[in-house]
């Protein structure tokens, strides 16, 4: 399931303590089994700190805009 949604960003990193660096959600993403298409999303994501689910969705949002341009 290809990650976008608040609730498909909430179901691959459940567990995730806040804040979060790129690394933690990267990993937490696949101890929670995020697919490949899922995890090439969030490697790609601005490397900052997330304080929750909506900054994460912010992030890939942002990065699948630039990858638009």
């Amino acid at each position: 399931m290809p990650c976008g949604t608040l609730a498909e960003v909430e179901f691959v990193l459940k567990g995730l303590m806040y804040p979060a660096t790129k690394q933690n959600v990267i990993q937490q993403a696949k101890k929670n089994k995020a697919d490949q298409p899922t995890l090439e999303i969030l490697e790609n994501i601005t490397e900052k700190r997330f304080y929750s689910h909506k900054d994460v969705v912010e992030a890939i949002s942002e990065t699948s805009q630039l990858a638009k341009k």
